[in-house]
C-alpha cells in the first residue's frame, strides 16, 4: 500500500535523496534479503469518533485514545493511544503510530509462525519516537522508553530490548531500531510492547512499522554425512551410553589432530537410521570448511553464525569437558586470517549430550567470501572442548536499509515523496 507523505521541508527531501544513493549501494548490492514472518503498521487502529479528540501538543498531529488494534490485546489507562503521523488535513488512509502511555501494554494475540526454531537468529525491527498526547507534562523524557518483548507460549520472555527514544522535541520523528534473538525451539512466539518505566506519568514513546524476520541462510551443516571405517565405531560414550566413533571424515571439511573426526550419535540407543551425528572437538582437533560460503562477506553487512553446543567426552572419564574448556569458532578470510571469532564454553560434562543454542555476529569487510573453522578454545588440554552441531551462517536483516530502499524506489517510481508501508 502506497500513501502520500507530505514532506516537512525541501532540506529533508534533499537529505532523503542523498540517503537513497547510499541505500542503493548498501541495500541493493547486498546478499539475499531475509524472510519476513510478521509485520504490523498499526493502520487498522479504530476508535469511536469522540475519542479522536484533538491535536498533539506542539506537532499539531491528530491523536486518539481508547482504541483497538485487530489481533492485539491491550491493557492500561486509555489504551490504545495513537497519533496520525500524516499532518492535517488527514488523508483518506491514515498513518497511525501507537503511543505507549505510562501503563499501556499491547500484546500480539496469535503466535508468529516459524518464529522460534532452535538456534536460528531472528530480528525484531520497528520505528520509535518520543511521544506526547495533549498535556505537555506527559511528554517522553530522556529517561523514558519502550520495552519490546518476545514471549513464549507460557508468557515467559525469550528476549527483550529497551529503547529510549530521547526527550520529546516537538514532533514525531520515527527512528529505525532493531534487535536480534536466537530461537530455543520452545514454540512460536508473540510480541509485547509496553513502557520501560511503568507508571512514570509520561509516554514511553511511539512505535510503528513493527516486524519480525528470519535470517537469510547462506550455509548449514548438520554433520550427518559423517563416515568412518566400521572398526572406528568402537563403543559407547562414558555415562550417556550414546554410540561414538573416531578418525572419521566429514564431506566438505578438512581436519587435523589426533583421531579427528570424533563424533557422537545422539539419535537413539541402540543406533538406528537415520543417524544424528555431532562432532566432538578433542584437545587438538580442528575442522575447517573447504569452500568459501557465497555472499558471506559483503562490506558492512552483518551476519550471524548459529550453532548448538554441549559438553563432551569419549570413553575415558578424564577426557570430559570441564568448566574451563570450550569451542573456538573462527570466520576465516581467503588467506586464512581471522575476520571474527567466538569462544563458547558449554560447561562441565553432566552425563549426557545436551545441545544448547549459541550464536555470534560479525560484520563483513568486503575482502572476499569466508570459511568456518572449529577447534578447542584450550589447545592441548587433554580434554574435549565440547560437542557442536547444526552450524549455520545467515544474513542478519538490516531493517532500516530495507525500509529506506523501498522508500527510495517509490520516490523514483512515482515522482513524489511517498512512504512505503506494509499492507
Amino acid at each position: 500500500m502506497i500513501k502520500l507523505l507530505i514532506a516537512p521541508s525541501i532540506a529533508w527531501s534533499r537529505r532523503l535523496v542523498a540517503l537513497c544513493g547510499i541505500a542503493g549501494v548498501i541495500g541493493l548490492a547486498g546478499p539475499a534479503s531475509a524472510t519476513e514472518l510478521f509485520s504490523e503498521n498499526f493502520n487498522a487502529f479504530t476508535a469511536p469518533p469522540p475519542n479522536f479528540n484533538g491535536l498533539q501538543f506542539e506537532s499539531g498531529l491528530a491523536v486518539a485514545h481508547t482504541g483497538d488494534l485487530p489481533g492485539w490485546s491491550k491493557s492500561g489507562g486509555g489504551a490504545v493511544h495513537a497519533v496520525n503521523v500524516v499532518p492535517p488535513p488527514p488523508p483518506p488512509i491514515p498513518d497511525f503510530a501507537v503511543m505507549i502511555w505510562q501503563d499501556n501494554v499491547i500484546t500480539l494475540g496469535a503466535p508468529v509462525e516459524e518464529s522460534n526454531a532452535s538456534g536460528e537468529s531472528y530480528t525484531v525491527a520497528f520505528g520509535a519516537s518520543p511521544a506526547v498526547y495533549q498535556a505537555p507534562d506527559q511528554q517522553t523524557s530522556a529517561t523514558d522508553g519502550l520495552l519490546v518483548e518476545v514471549l513464549r507460549g507460557d508468557d515467559s520472555v525469550l528476549a527483550s530490548t529497551t529503547y529510549l527514544p530521547g526527550a520529546w522535541a516537538g514532533t514525531i520523528d520515527l527512528s529505525p531500531v532493531s534487535f536480534t534473538y536466537v530461537g530455543d525451539g520452545s514454540g512460536d512466539v508473540r510480541l509485547r510492547v509496553g513502557p520501560s518505566a511503568f507508571n512514570s506519568g509520561r509516554f514511553g514513546g511511539a512505535i510503528d512499522d513493527l516486524s519480525l524476520t528470519g535470517a537469510a541462510e547462506l550455509f548449514a551443516a548438520n554433520f550427518d554425512d559423517f563416515t568412518a571405517p566400521t572398526a572406528n565405531f568402537n563403543g559407547v560414550q562414558f555415562e550417556s551410553a550414546l554410540p561414538v566413533a573416531h578418525t572419521g571424515d566429514l564431506a566438505a571439511w578438512g581436519k587435523s589432530g589426533g583421531g579427528t573426526v570424533h563424533v557422537v550419535n545422539h539419535a537413539e540407543v541402540p543406533p538406528g537410521p537415520p543417524a544424528d551425528f555431532s562432532p566432538m572437538i578433542w584437545t587438538d582437533n580442528v575442522i575447517t570448511l573447504d569452500a568459501a560460503i557465497e555472499g558471506s562477506n559483503v562490506g558492512g553487512q552483518a551476519y550471524s553464525v548459529d550453532f548448538a553446543a554441549s559438553a563432551a567426552v569419549y570413553q575415558g572419564s578424564s577426557q570430559q569437558t570441564s568448566e574451563t574448556d570450550g569451542l573456538l569458532i573462527e570466520v576465516l578470510r581467503g588467506d586464512d586470517s581471522v575476520l571474527a571469532s567466538h569462544i563458547h564454553l558449554p560447561g562441565a560434562w553432566t552425563g549426557t549430550v545436551d545441545l544448547v543454542p549459541g550464536s555470534f555476529q560479525y560484520v563483513g569487510d568486503g575482502s572476499g567470501d569466508v570459511r568456518l573453522r572449529i577447534g578447542p578454545s584450550a589447545f592441548g588440554s587433554g580434554r574435549f572442548g565440547g560437542t557442536i552441531d547444526n552450524v549455520r551462517l545467515s544474513v542478519v536483516p538490516e531493517p532500516s536499509s530495507v525500509a529506506l530502499v523501498g522508500m527510495c524506489l517509490t520516490l523514483i517510481g512515482v515522482g513524489h515523496l511517498r512512504r512505503r508501508r506494509r499492507a
